[in-house]
């Protein structure tokens, strides 16, 4: 009896997503046979026709995280996604003044240009680079402006005043990284990869042991700071760690990696951001391994110690396709052990987060609701649900990980 009214809540299940996507059966029986693709209507798509009507951002916290779900998200064309950073860039969208609601002023913009850093990780592109270069020029040329007494802008840097700021120094370092992947564009081998990262560093004016001295005096100074800002060696650091993540999640032997990264004498790794205490923080080239495969994401947030926003950001990067897997392993999961309680699944409520992210608050409610139900077999899930329930039916989005 047990196991027919179980298959009756996984039906419900079931019926539940398919009111919440699309389902395409693709069939090709001359090259492949038959075989059946399943899509899921993903909500960046749903965003992405909302911000293309678009002429003005205002200062609304929940829009600016839907724009970095699409900004991020690989359901969304990389034309489409590069050209919404670039509006972003030029000022297109704007917000009001900080309050405690909103993102800080610099959030959107900052996401937009990282966003297109991960799009051109091994692409040059001449219009990303000349819109970066001509974000600093402005930029430099306003600050100039401003400083002087009873200064009046010229009107081609009246759009830069409203612009949302971001760091020159993050703009620097991704424009570096765009010189050396247009003069060394293969990425095929740890050779390509160590050529690359070389080609990086010499752009910025440094060598490898200059880089990782003025890396390491930096970041011991942040450290005693309230509100460190990153360095200019750190935010090229950080191209480093994206360039190299890239490379792992694309295939790149890990060994290889590990020897390229200790001749280059740089130490990439992560700490609090993916969800393991800072004193055992994890290797970049290992995450990158994990986020091969959305199943280890998955798996990863379920049983991470701190805040895994790092990991849930990679999960809503994949898109739609990871949803049947967050609802499969949510499905089978055990029950906490009564000795641990909720701290086993302390942040078991971010995989409903992501759930939200990538089907939209109001398709995401009923699928919520049949893996969490309020009672029954899985009903000890429904208090790790609640929380996201309850904002999805609010129409709010999450914000993760987004300056990775």
């Amino acid at each position: 009896m047990m196991k027919y009214r179980y298959s009756i809540r996984h039906m419900f299940l079931y019926v539940c997503l398919l009111l919440s996507v699309s389902i395409t059966h693709t069939q090709n029986q001359n090259e492949s046979g038959v075989g059946a693709v399943q899509s899921i209507r993903p909500y960046a798509l749903q965003c992405l026709q909302t911000f293309d009507q678009m002429n003005l951002y205002t200062d609304d916290f929940n829009d600016a995280i839907k724009m970095i779900i699409v900004l991020r998200s690989a359901d969304v064309p990389r034309e489409s996604r590069k050209q919404l950073a670039l509006r972003v860039l030029r000022g297109d969208f704007f917000t009001q003044p900080d309050t405690r609601e909103q993102l800080p002023s610099s959030a959107l913009t900052t996401a937009a240009v990282i966003a297109l850093s991960h799009l051109c990780i091994n692409q040059s592109d001449a219009e990303v680079l000349q819109s970066l270069e001509q974000y600093l020029t402005d930029y430099e040329r306003y600050k100039e402006i401003q400083s002087l007494p009873d200064h009046t802008l010229p009107e081609n840097l009246k759009l830069v005043q409203r612009r949302l700021s971001v760091d020159p120094d993050l703009v620097r370092a991704i424009v570096c990284r765009l010189k050396a992947v247009r003069q060394n564009p293969q990425m095929n081998t740890s050779a390509d990869l160590e050529r690359r990262i070389r080609a990086i560093i010499r752009e910025a004016g440094f060598t490898p042991e200059e880089l990782r001295a003025r890396y390491e005096e930096d970041r011991e100074r942040n450290r005693s700071l309230p509100h460190p800002k990153p360095s200019y060696a750190e935010y090229l650091v950080e191209e480093i760690e994206r360039t190299v993540f890239h490379a792992v999640c694309a295939g790149m032997d890990r060994e290889q990696v590990e020897q390229v990264l200790r001749r280059l004498s740089l130490n990439l790794a992560k700490s609090t951001i993916v969800g393991r205490p800072a004193g055992r923080p994890r290797p970049l080239v290992e995450i990158a391994e994990t986020a091969r495969d959305p199943a280890l994401l998955v798996d990863e947030i379920i049983r991470a110690e701190m805040f895994p926003a790092l990991y849930a950001q990679l999960l809503v990067d994949w898109g739609v396709s990871v949803v049947p897997i967050i609802v499969s392993k949510l499905e089978k999961l055990d029950p906490p052990n009564p000795t641990e309680g909720t701290t086993q699944y302390r942040w078991l409520p971010v995989l409903f987060r992501v759930l939200i992210n990538l089907l939209g608050p109001d398709k995401a409610v009923p699928v919520i609701e049949a893996i969490a139900p309020d009672s029954g077999e899985k009903g000890w899930l429904a208090p790790y649900a609640r929380e996201a329930k309850e904002s999805a039916k609010q129409g709010r989005v999450f914000s993760f990980y987004y300056v990775f």
